[in-house]
């Protein structure tokens, strides 16, 4: 039920798996520039724009709402160019968290970690 809620849908989740970043060395330039925005705008969507849930139980109905968690503008030219800074810094794309450890202890703090952290 925990999951449902954080991640309603399997195109979500998926849409994760594109911050491990791991093909980037295989790709061509053009390739480099279109990686990964797909799943991006999915996140955006979701992330990027107010979200309001309404659910009933025995107490009655009820309704929260939350502002978005990123910008969807920023995150998505924060993704262009982190992607040419991971691949041109050789960061390493094995393990996910000691990449994002590198990406979020540096200078530059970004939409695209606060991604990284959920």
């Amino acid at each position: 039920m925990i999951s449902f809620i954080r991640f309603p849908s399997s195109d979500l989740i998926s849409a994760f798996s594109t911050l491990a970043l791991r093909p980037l060395s295989f790709l061509s330039n053009e390739e480099l520039s279109s990686f990964g925005e797909g799943e991006i705008d999915t996140l955006c969507k979701f992330y990027g724009e107010r979200r309001t849930v309404e659910w009933s139980d025995e107490e009655g109905s009820h309704r929260n709402s939350s502002e978005a968690v990123i910008s969807a503008e920023e995150t998505k030219e924060e993704w262009n160019l982190l992607k040419r800074v991971v691949l041109a810094e050789h960061y390493p794309r094995n393990c996910f968290w000691k990449l994002w450890n590198l990406i979020v202890t540096s200078q530059v703090k970004m939409n695209c970690c606060y991604l990284a952290v959920i």
